[in-house]
């Protein structure tokens, strides 16, 4: 009976070896990339969302004011200045101030850049700057 030996590490065998090891690490890659790319999308979809919130408060605010003293708020600031609870006037990530615009006696909006684009419904939005106007009253 005769033992087995290894075979001898022949240079097909080294470069086979190494174009599946090629592969196999081109694939990793390639899958951690795509892994992350999805999850960097649904962290703006979640800062999309809390902008959309904080413009959402902004108006409820500005709502409350109006029925109270019959008059739209000025200023972004003025709206802080007037708020009976704590407000979000800047974005959370990019410090950017929201903005706010009277632009009839009765008619307002709010702007904010977003990094996604959102499709249907009341939070319909596209990439970058998008205002949202209001009619109070």
């Amino acid at each position: 009976m005769t033992s087995l030996s290894p075979r001898p590490w022949t240079s097909r065998r080294i470069i086979f070896l190494g174009i599946i090891g090629a592969i196999l690490a081109a694939s990793l890659t390639a899958g951690m990339r795509l892994m992350n790319a999805q999850v960097g999308e649904g962290d703006a979809r979640e800062r999309d969302a809390q902008r959309m919130a904080d413009l959402q408060t902004i108006v409820a605010v500005v709502q409350e004011l109006h029925k109270s003293e019959a008059t739209l708020p000025k200023t972004l600031a003025e709206i802080e200045a007037r708020a009976k609870r704590r407000i979000q006037v800047a974005d959370r990530q990019t410090f950017e101030f929201y903005e706010y615009r009277v632009l009839e006696p009765t008619k307002f909006e709010v702007c904010a850049r977003f990094e996604t684009a959102a499709a249907g419904g009341p939070d319909e939005h596209g990439v970058g700057r998008d205002c949202f106007e209001v009619v109070v009253g």
